[in-house]
């Protein structure tokens, strides 16, 4: 990408040449607007940079939506048909390193912001040229190392998504005996399955994860999300099986009307929270019932 003394320097010099004269913030705004067009995100730079956006979507025609951790909602930008979207994806295409045409009608790569693109063209997708963005908001450093070093009481991980989880596993296996981490599943029963991929990344055998996870996990809590509003669909109990490795097991699930529901493990659940093995929950509202249980989490 051209540096920025370049790019000022080719745009005065073209409104020169109409025989126009911008102030500074004027040339400053045609100089990012330049470049967010032919280099950049263009106008969706603007949802992008949004510190509450973490998906950007552009459907065939030019419909734009975003999610702010609430579900999707339509905004009120709108590209300029199939022939800008289409150009849009191109360009991000390129700036990512690939090729994006009739030929090869789909890409999946990240650009060199960070922000993950996958785009689709026809003949793949028949109703015009789809955008979907992810934005990954920066972070402190792969942290969980450097907070055990300072002796903490409690360790809590946003999201386990690598190695990191080794850590996790040894701080909760080695003192720390309050802590809790998040990872992405279908289901309470799949998340070893996600654990032993994890594990993986970090050199762990799946009979090495297995006994780390035992000793350091007690509860799963199984969030799920409905009409952009998150709630607790299950709580499950951790074990181990001599055979099958990590066991999970429920203890608290919903029925089809959403009512909690107490699974087979809810003995060993409510001998954790010291509550009596006859009564699920205290009575209130059934859709957040099941969250009212000491020692589960809610989320909303």
């Amino acid at each position: 990408m051209p540096g920025a003394a370049p790019l000022t320097s080719d745009v005065r010099e073209a409104i020169g040449a109409v025989g126009a004269v911008l102030g500074a913030g004027d040339l400053r705004a045609a100089v990012d607007g330049v470049r967010d067009h032919v280099w950049g995100l263009g106008p969706l730079s603007g949802l992008v940079c949004d510190p509450d956006v973490t998906d950007v979507l552009v459907n065939g025609g030019g419909s734009v939506w975003v999610d702010r951790g609430e579900g999707l909602c339509r905004t009120e930008l709108r590209l300029d048909g199939e022939g800008a979207v289409r150009g849009l994806a191109v360009r991000l295409a390129t700036l990512a390193g690939r090729r994006l045409d009739d030929a090869m009608p789909w890409v999946d790569a990240r650009l060199p912001g960070g922000v993950r693109l996958h785009a689709v063209v026809p003949p793949l997708a028949p109703d015009g040229t789809h955008v979907s963005l992810r934005v990954l908001r920066s972070r402190g450093y792969d942290l969980v190392r450097q907070a055990l070093r300072m002796r903490p009481d409690r360790i809590v991980v946003g999201e386990c998504r690598g190695a990191e989880v080794r850590e996790l596993l040894a701080a909760l296996n080695t003192g720390h005996a309050g802590g809790c981490g998040t990872v992405h599943a279908n289901a309470s029963r799949e998340v070893p399955a996600r654990l032993e991929a994890l594990g993986s990344l970090a050199g762990m055998s799946p009979q090495a994860l297995a006994g780390q996870v035992v000793a350091a996990l007690d509860v799963l809590v199984h969030v799920e999300r409905i009409g952009g509003r998150r709630r607790v669909a299950e709580v499950a109990v951790v074990g181990r099986d001599r055979l099958a490795g990590i066991q999970v097991e429920a203890a608290l699930t919903r029925t089809d009307d959403g009512m909690p529901a107490t699974g087979p493990a809810w003995p060993r659940l409510a001998a954790m929270l010291r509550l009596p093995v006859g009564a699920i929950c205290p009575p209130g509202d059934a859709d957040d019932a099941i969250v009212r249980l000491p020692g589960t989490v809610q989320q909303s």
